[in-house]
């Protein structure tokens, strides 16, 4: 199964959240592609740590993450030492990255960034 097909899926799911269907939406009317095969995989506390230096970045950037704030919270319900999959997805528009919880397969969050024009 290709990357983005199992990533919608993954956010398609019965018991997926109302965040993760209307991310679902929003990825099936985009041009976003896969960057790569498969999803990168680390622990929460390796993506918080990167996560938190962009969020407190953009105060220098002046270039907001969409969805960060959300993600970071939805990371921080989790152990620190738990692995989630990061699928990074790059379109015309934006850039995104998607985390699941690898063990459960739930939807965490994204980071969604437009590009400059």
């Amino acid at each position: 199964m290709k990357t983005d097909e199992y990533v919608l899926e993954r956010l398609g799911q019965e018991d997926a959240s109302a965040s993760a269907k209307q991310t679902k939406r929003w990825l099936e009317n985009s041009d976003l592609k896969p960057v790569g095969r498969g999803p990168a995989s680390v622990t929460v506390k390796e993506a918080l740590r990167l996560w938190r230096t962009r969020l407190r970045n953009i105060e220098f950037t002046k270039k907001p993450i969409n969805g960060l704030p959300e993600l970071i919270r939805g990371l921080e319900s989790l152990a620190p030492q738990r692995k989630v999959d990061q699928f990074g997805f790059t379109g015309s528009t934006s850039v995104a990255t998607l985390f699941f919880d690898r063990q459960k397969g739930q939807y965490i969050g994204s980071a969604v960034v437009e590009r400059r024009k």
